[in-house]
């Protein structure tokens, strides 16, 4: 939910807002974030980037990791 409007229900970055963002939101999918450590994707999740939000009011530490793996697993 807190994810897709921006980034897409496939992560590729083309959610409904995504066409207000410049740059656009990343494509969670791409080689930048598949080269991206576990440790960098909780720092954005909690701390923000760029025009991205913190998003841990929004998800507990548990949460934002689940969020990691879902991203991982669409590396597969």
């Amino acid at each position: 939910i807190d994810c897709a409007l921006c980034h897409g229900r496939t992560a590729q970055g083309n959610g409904s807002l995504s066409a207000f963002f410049s740059p656009p939101p990343a494509d969670l999918t791409g080689d930048v974030v598949k080269a991206m450590s576990d440790n960098d994707i909780f720092q954005v999740i909690t701390d923000g980037r760029g025009l991205m939000p913190s998003i841990a009011e929004n998800l507990s530490v548990n949460e934002r990791w689940d969020v990691i793996n879902y991203v991982r697993s669409l590396e597969k």
